[in-house]
């Protein structure tokens, strides 16, 4: 962001600055001012006005002013600060420090508040014992956002919110490079008190007065034909209205005292008085930093602001404070564009001083928005990186995919040729399918004793003729017999023929019992019956067995 629009509203005048931003070395590129209308500015406090808004818009249009980014500083006596000590860190990490522990400085509601901080110094910096000197701030939201709805309405953006005591350090700290110096900023209702030495802040108070009382005492007295407050101010600037001292006995005064009739004399005099807040708040301060630092003393006092132009001021403080005050209306902290064509340069120091490094007054939205935009710029590089990619990417991959295209329409030809091909296999597989099934279910018809007649038989022709079977049966898987031999020789052999048979899996032998029968016979010698016969008893032995023959599965036969 390289120019801002540096924008302070005060009780009548707003002063706008164009200039760089944040920049070591800024230049100055135009100050304008405009009136800011009655009621609008309140303590800081801005009221939405849209008018007011379209005053500024038209000023800067008049003015050929196009920058559009703004950044504002605030003098308001409600903004609360508080001098800390923090442990001797970086600079980068003092805000994440003071926002750990905020509420332990200011025991409010935070979230209706937003911090900023001025680091004043490093104290015991080259010792262990080293802190942190820093002076934080809580600026109510509302305040700010008074400042952002008014920005908005004239077309502006606002991306930095100072206070004005920072603004005055900015923009004043390079003048004072030696000795110890004060600078007021003294405006309509409130005045500044920046104490500086080599550069670095020592000590600031917010007063709540300023050439007000004088600027109203003016308008009462209808003296000079003058009604309105900026009419009055802008007299106040180009005649010399008030007396060199408060009490008016000096020589100076009394010879200035002759020359005016009653009623002017009366009316400087009220005017001059009404200043005599201002200066002894100033004289109180002076003193106090003077009793506490009697080995720096402040050897010269600077005004800016609006006093800063009122005639004669400069040496009403000289004579009070008996320190020698200045006007200030040229600094080293900026230069001017050749067509600055600046009038009344002290009235805008504290404007440029905003844009130098304000203390971080924003909202939270607003800090949000910032990296909302951040990250809208990283989205846009990242999809035109993706872009480029997707090109390249579609530049390599589009040989290959003519490539797959032409093989598929190849694939698809011959597809359409071998088409009728396809059809007969199909129907080779149908019949193969077919098949199958009908072999399936003729394996269903299937029995264990399909092959009964053919062992029956194969039993007929092998069995001996001296063999009887006994007992026979026969059921799914096997068939059981019972058989009679003459001797255990035929026992065996009829056991190892039956197991030589085809028809039969396996061949199981049960138990072999012997049995022996008597046989009587009579004879007879003669054919005839008589009592004396002779009886023939014989015995007959004979082995009985079981075999339990087991079918092959389905009736199938197999050799042993």
């Amino acid at each position: 962001m390289s120019k801002v629009l540096s924008i302070e509203v005060g009780n009548s005048l707003t002063k706008i600055v164009e200039m760089d931003y944040k920049s070591k070395n800024p230049k100055v590129y135009k100050c304008i001012n405009i009136p800011t209308p009655d009621e609008v500015f309140d303590d800081g406090y801005i009221s939405d006005s849209k008018e007011y808004a379209g005053t500024l818009r038209q000023a800067l249009a008049d003015n050929k002013i196009k920058t559009r980014q703004a950044v504002c500083t605030i003098t308001c006596s409600k903004i609360a600060n508080r001098e800390i000590m923090l442990p001797n860190v970086k600079l980068n990490q003092v805000d994440d420090l003071i926002r750990a522990n905020a509420s332990e400085y200011f025991p409010v509601d935070l979230s209706q508040y937003e911090l900023g901080y001025i680091v004043l110094g490093r104290e015991n910096a080259d010792t262990e014992a080293a802190k942190l000197k820093v002076m934080l701030l809580a600026c109510e939201k509302e305040l700010i956002q008074g400042y952002d709805t008014l920005f908005e309405q004239a077309g502006l953006k606002l991306v930095g919110v100072d206070y004005a005591g920072n603004s005055v350090v900015q923009i004043m700290k390079k003048e004072v490079t030696e000795e110890t110096e004060m600078v007021i900023k003294v405006e309509e209702q409130s005045t500044i008190a920046t104490i500086i030495r080599s550069g670095e802040l020592m000590m600031q108070r917010n007063l709540g007065y300023g050439i007000d009382n004088t600027v109203q005492t003016m308008m009462s007295y209808h003296l000079f034909n003058e009604d309105s407050y900026g009419k009055c101010i802008d007299l106040l600037k180009e005649h010399n209205c008030i007396y060199p001292t408060l009490s008016g006995e000096d020589e100076e005064t009394l010879k200035l005292k002759e020359t005016l009739d009653k009623g002017d004399r009366k009316a400087m005099t009220d005017m001059t008085e009404a200043l005599g807040p201002l200066v002894g708040n100033v004289g109180r301060v002076l003193d106090l930093y003077n009793s506490k630092n009697v080995e720096h003393p402040i050897t010269k006092v600077s005004m800016i602001g609006l006093g800063s132009q009122i005639a004669g001021l400069d040496k009403l403080f000289t004579n009070e404070l008996g320190v020698t005050t200045e006007s200030v209306n040229s600094v080293k902290s900026v230069t001017f564009a050749l067509n600055a064509q600046v009038k009344d340069t002290g009235e805008y120091l504290t404007a440029m001083g905003a844009s130098i490094s304000p203390v971080g007054f924003i909202e939270d939205q607003k800090k949000a928005d910032a990296k909302k935009t951040n990250y809208l710029s990283l989205s846009i590089l990242c999809l035109l990186l993706i872009g480029v990619i997707i090109a390249a990417m579609y530049i390599m991959a589009k040989k290959p995919y003519e490539d797959e295209v032409l093989q598929k329409t190849t694939l698809e030809l011959l597809e359409k040729k071998y088409e009728p091909a396809l059809k007969v296999k199909e129907q080779c597989d149908n019949v193969s399918r077919l098949y199958e099934e009908v072999v399936k279910v003729a394996s269903l018809t299937d029995s264990n004793n399909d092959g009964l007649v053919a062992f029956l038989t194969e039993l007929e022709a092998k069995l001996p003729s001296n063999a009887t079977v006994e007992a026979f049966q026969s059921d799914n898987n096997q068939a059981t017999f019972t058989i009679k031999v003459p001797t255990m020789m035929d026992a065996a052999g009829i056991i190892n023929t039956v197991r030589e048979f085809e028809t039969l899996a396996d061949v199981r032998v049960g138990s072999i019992s012997k049995t022996t029968d008597k046989e009587v016979a009579i004879k007879h010698e003669n054919k005839e019956v008589d009592d004396d016969f002779e009886e023939d008893v014989s015995e007959e032995t004979y082995y009985t067995f079981n075999l339990e023959c087991i079918y092959h599965s389905n009736g199938a036969t197999g050799e042993k």
